[in-house]
């Protein structure tokens, strides 16, 4: 019997999101730029599982809390959000309504065709296709000192205020 290998919008949900596999998908020059992040590391000719280790060590360790201090309070308003959302992803429209901004994750290099991840970027990485959304394990990690983000709120008034009609012009 065929079997489709069609995969459903809903089959990432089911897939390991662990850190590890999501930073194995990346490639090596990604993963290095990575590194170079974390504070006191320095790895001479790594191979790709090398970089891998390093950042799971990091990010699953207790150095997670140091690397947490160094976010500026809207990246850890982003790290919050995406830890205590349902599925982990980072919702860059509700973020921008609820926040008024949005936090930096790669910063462009010169040649504009390539970038360079933020610090943010090791807390809510890149998962394929999906955006970006902070990985199982690691979730489970954060959640352990990071608080939870504060409820939207949508102001109010008592009275509709009264404008002068619009001028329409063409």
């Amino acid at each position: 019997m065929f079997q489709s290998s069609k995969m459903s919008r809903y089959d990432y949900l089911a897939s390991d999101s662990s850190l590890r596999t999501i930073l194995e998908s990346h490639n090596a020059d990604e993963l290095k730029k990575m590194v170079a992040l974390l504070p006191g590391v320095k790895l001479k000719a790594p191979r790709k599982a090398d970089l891998v280790e390093v950042l799971v060590r990091a990010l699953l360790g207790g150095g997670i809390v140091g690397l947490w201090a160094r976010l500026k309070a809207l990246e850890q308003s982003a790290v919050a959000e995406a830890v205590y959302s349902d599925d982990g992803m980072f919702d860059s429209g509700a973020f921008h309504a609820k926040y008024g901004a949005l936090p930096v994750f790669t910063i462009k290099q010169e040649n504009h065709w390539q970038s360079d991840p933020t610090l943010l970027g090791l807390f809510i990485p890149p998962i394929s296709f999906q955006g970006r959304g902070v990985p199982a394990d690691l979730r489970e990690k954060l959640r352990a000192f990071v608080p939870e983000p504060a409820e939207a709120k949508l102001s109010t008034l008592e009275q509709i205020p009264n404008n002068p009609p619009r001028k329409w012009t063409s």
